[in-house]
């Protein structure tokens, strides 16, 4: 998530969200795939152990990592995609009214 959100901060602000999240994508999604399968690996590895307790929690730990991959590439970017927009619109990040344009 906070990959995600560096690497649109770093876009420019005259793109359309479209590019902008192009961009962020091109620049995190490497990063975040990488440490996401190398987790899923350690633990994968740690559930071949034969302490019942350690098998059971590299388990679940590895399947809570590929869950929150596969939340980081759909849902979180689709909730950047929102942000985005309105971000572009000028509209106020909890209310959603129309800001005042920037001076």
């Amino acid at each position: 998530m906070f990959i995600m959100i560096a690497a649109w901060r770093r876009t420019s602000t005259r793109l359309s969200v479209e590019q902008r999240m192009g961009e962020a994508y091109s620049e995190a999604a490497l990063s975040i795939t990488i440490t996401s399968i190398t987790d899923i690996l350690a633990f994968g590895i740690g559930a071949i152990t034969n302490f019942p307790s350690v098998r059971i929690f590299c388990i679940y730990t590895g399947v809570a990592v590929l869950f929150d991959y596969i939340y980081q590439i759909t849902f979180f970017g689709g909730c950047m995609a929102l942000m985005g927009c309105r971000e572009a619109n000028n509209r106020h990040c909890l209310t959603c009214k129309i800001g005042r344009a920037h001076v």
